[in-house]
């Protein structure tokens, strides 16, 4: 009886363990994209880095100057990114995307 009450608590913990990482996962997935989806199409560039300033996100620069990433780490698992691609300074398309490590 033991053993099942164990395995039974052992579960549950797992269990919870599991919805708690799908909620936040999603809860970052929800926060990459109301940030993302925000960047107008045409709009000034520094206009979506004044916006991760002002909230605390944080922007990645890589090597490609017509690409702005911004970062939304997940506390227990996978990051997602608004990755926002320029020309001309102006932004002409904007992704969120699962980033790998």
């Amino acid at each position: 009886m033991f053993f099942l009450k164990t395995l039974a608590v052992l579960t549950g913990v797992f269990v919870v363990y599991l919805v708690c990482v799908t909620y936040l996962n999603r809860e970052t997935f929800a926060e990459a994209a109301q940030f993302c989806y925000a960047v107008e199409i045409g709009s000034a560039a520094t206009t979506s880095a004044e916006r991760a300033k002002a909230s605390g996100t944080r922007m990645v620069s890589g090597s490609n100057a017509n690409l702005q990433r911004f970062v939304f780490p997940s506390p227990l698992s996978e990051d997602f990114s608004c990755d926002v691609a320029v020309a001309d300074g102006k932004v002409v398309s904007r992704n969120v995307n699962r980033m790998k490590d």
